[in-house]
C-alpha cells in the first residue's frame, strides 16, 4: 500500500477508516498538515491504513508531541480554536483532547481554579510553619515583658502593690548637732541664759551636747 500499490478497494477502505477516526475524535482538525503527519507516521510504521486503530495509534503518539493541530473548542473542552506545537504540549487538558468523543461532565468544563475551589478536601488547613513560629515568638516576647513588669512589684500582707519611693532628695547630709553647736557658739552668755529659761527643750539639748 505504501509503495503505491494499493487497490481502489483498499484506497476506499483507507479513506473510510480515516473518516471514522476523525468523526470519533472531534478535537482532530481535518486539514492538510494533520493528514500528512498521520500518513507519514503510518507509512514509517507500515501500519494498515484500512484499520481505524492505525489512525488512533498515530494520533495518540503525535498529539502529545505537539505535531498535530487540535481544536479544544470543537471538542467542547475549551475556548481555543486551534492548538499545536508547544502550546498543545503544555495544554492542561491535553489528556481530554486525546480522548475519543464522550459526554463531558460538568467538572470537565471547569477551570483549574474553579475545580480546586469545589474540592475543599484538598485545601491545606494546617497553619503554615512560618506563621506558627512568628506567633510563638510574639507570645514569648509578651511573656518576657510581663515578667519584667512583675519584677517591680512587691507583695506585702497578701496584697500586691507597686513600689513607689517618691521623689528623692540629693546632696550631702548635714549633722543636726553641728548646726546646733554653731547656733550656741554665736550666742552670748546672757542670750544663752535667757533662752534656757524660756525654752526647756533648748536647755535639754544644750545639756546633752555638753
Amino acid at each position: 500500500m505504501w509503495a503505491g500499490q494499493a487497490s481502489d478497494e483498499e484506497s476506499q477502505q483507507a479513506y473510510a477508516a480515516g473518516g471514522r477516526f476523525a468523526s470519533n475524535y472531534s478535537s482532530f482538525v481535518r486539514n492538510t498538515a494533520n493528514s500528512e503527519a498521520m500518513v507519514l507516521y503510518m507509512a514509517e510504521g507500515n501500519l494498515d491504513a484500512t484499520r481505524v486503530q492505525s489512525y488512533v495509534e498515530a494520533f495518540e503518539v503525535l498529539a502529545p508531541q505537539g505535531r498535530l493541530v487540535l481544536s479544544p473548542k470543537a471538542a467542547g473542552i475549551g475556548s481555543e480554536e486551534t492548538l499545536s506545537g508547544p502550546a498543545l504540549k503544555m495544554y492542561p487538558r491535553l489528556h481530554l483532547l486525546c480522548q475519543p468523543n464522550r459526554v463531558l461532565k460538568p467538572e470537565d468544563k471547569l477551570s483549574a481554579d474553579d475545580w480546586f475551589a469545589q474540592h475543599p478536601e484538598l485545601h491545606e488547613t494546617r497553619m503554615p510553619f512560618v506563621v506558627a513560629v512568628r506567633q510563638e515568638r510574639a507570645a514569648n516576647t509578651a511573656a518576657h515583658e510581663k515578667n519584667t513588669e512583675a519584677a517591680t512589684v512587691s507583695t506585702r500582707n497578701g496584697k500586691t502593690r507597686v513600689v513607689d519611693y517618691g521623689p528623692q532628695a540629693h546632696g550631702v547630709p548635714q549633722s543636726k548637732k553641728y548646726s546646733f553647736r554653731k547656733l550656741v557658739d554665736s550666742m552670748s552668755s546672757t542670750e544663752l541664759a535667757e533662752r534656757c529659761q524660756q525654752d526647756p527643750a533648748f536647755k535639754k539639748a544644750l545639756d546633752e551636747m555638753e
